[in-house]
Order: C-alpha cells, then structure tokens, then sequence
C-alpha cells in the first residue's frame, strides 16, 4: 500500500475532487484548475510533510494535524478556505493510509471531512438530495466506510 503521494500528485487529485463535486461551493471553473494546481503545489511545499510510517504514527500525525486544523480555522466560515487550509491538505496528503483513522473521527465529531475523503477514495456516497446535511452526509460515508472494511 502507498502511504503518500508526490506533492504534484496530491494536487492533482485535489483537482479531480472539487471537479467531480457535486456541491456548488466547491466547483472551480476548469479555466482556474492549473491556478489551483500551481497554488496546492505552494501551500504543499511550504514545509516539510512528516510520511508516517505505521498505524501509531499516521494516528499521532491526523491527530496533530486534525487539531490544528480546527484551532486555525475556527474563525472561517467559508468551507473552500477551510479544507484548502494547508493542515487539511496534509491529511489528504496522508492517502489511503488514514482512512480508518478519519472514519473514526467522523464516527466520534462529524465534521467537514468529506472533501478529504473525496479526495483519497475518488468516491462520494452521498445522495445529491443530501449534499450540506453534515448529519446525512456522514451516515452516508459511515456506511460506505463499513461496506469497504474501513470500520
């Protein structure tokens, strides 16, 4: 199993997420993808990106990066600010690797995760008609997550 991905890449399937978005909030205008590609790429690069390399590890690391996350977006109420926030991109980063641990997470705080995950499975089990309910929107990836053994 890969448990990351080169900057470039990661970028790339951030892309691919907001353009497969089914949410209004989220599409760029595909004029702007290269724009949002070179600016990921940045925000990506800016500092060194630990890789865990084991379970405890990509624990410790989600955790860090998950309460950090929330402390330093706190104040935003824009979505697309909050999950291109730089801490939010390096759990995408993390890859497949984290996905039972942000399972778990959703599990316990529901939260904004669901560009995250999106973005690691390139799948959205959401039903159109439930896109913006927090509430159905984590039913619905809970239920993907134990269909495919994540939890």
């Amino acid at each position: 199993m890969q448990l990351a991905l080169s900057i470039p890449d990661v970028a790339e399937e951030i892309c691919k997420a907001v353009e497969q978005s089914a949410s209004p909030e989220m599409a760029v205008v595909n004029t702007n993808r290269e724009l949002l590609k070179n600016r990921l790429i940045k925000i990506l690069s800016a500092q060194p990106i630990h890789v865990a390399s084991n379970a405890a590890d990509i624990g410790e690391t989600f955790r860090r990066l998950a309460k950090e996350w929330r402390e330093e977006t706190a104040h935003i109420s824009s979505l697309t600010k909050m999950v291109m926030h730089p801490k939010y991109q390096r759990i995408i980063g993390m890859g497949p690797a984290v996905l039972p641990i942000l399972f778990r997470e959703l599990q316990k705080n529901p939260d904004h995760w669901f560009w995250a995950l999106q973005a690691i499975t390139e799948e959205d089990p959401t039903r159109p008609e439930d896109l913006g309910d927090v509430h159905k929107m984590t039913e619905s990836w809970l239920q993907w997550a134990q269909e495919k053994g994540y939890l």
